[in-house]
């Protein structure tokens, strides 16, 4: 009788311990979220804002000068590889102790020329939808 007590006991234990854990972590990633989320999509709006024509060498440098931004506000180290006739590489570090791995992350930022007439908007002034377009979506207001 003793034993059934300590299973049931120790599971119930469990049982509790681990549906308490992930509401926590659930929490924390909605409150993250909810504080950050306007100042990610903003960030986003103001790259895809920058036109990225892989010819328009002074545009491509403002988008590799604002990415470039972006991760030193994350405590990345960035660096521009300058190289003859060709559009700026940038790439950096964030250093952390006791790493057990690196990770690499690509942004490609030089895209083909455009077809206006091909667009459903204006090319480069970003428009935000309450859902996918062919749902119904409509246009919101972008944060500020």
């Amino acid at each position: 009788m003793r034993k059934t007590y300590k299973v049931i006991f120790f599971t119930t234990f469990l049982s509790i311990a681990f549906s308490v854990e992930q509401p926590k972590s659930i929490n924390a990633t909605k409150t993250w979220v909810n504080r950050n989320g306007h100042k990610i999509i903003k960030d986003f709006v103001k790259l895809l804002s920058i036109p990225n024509v892989a010819s328009d060498t002074v545009n491509i440098r403002k988008n590799a000068e604002y990415i470039s931004s972006l991760f030193e506000k994350r405590n990345f180290k960035m660096k521009f590889l300058e190289l003859e006739k060709a559009n700026p590489i940038i790439y950096g570090e964030l250093k952390t102790p006791g790493p057990k791995r690196t990770l690499c992350f690509y942004v490609h930022y030089d895209g083909q020329p455009v077809n206006e007439s091909k667009w459903a908007h204006e090319p480069f002034k970003p428009i935000l939808y309450d859902g996918p377009i062919d749902a119904g979506g409509k246009p919101i207001r972008i944060p500020k």
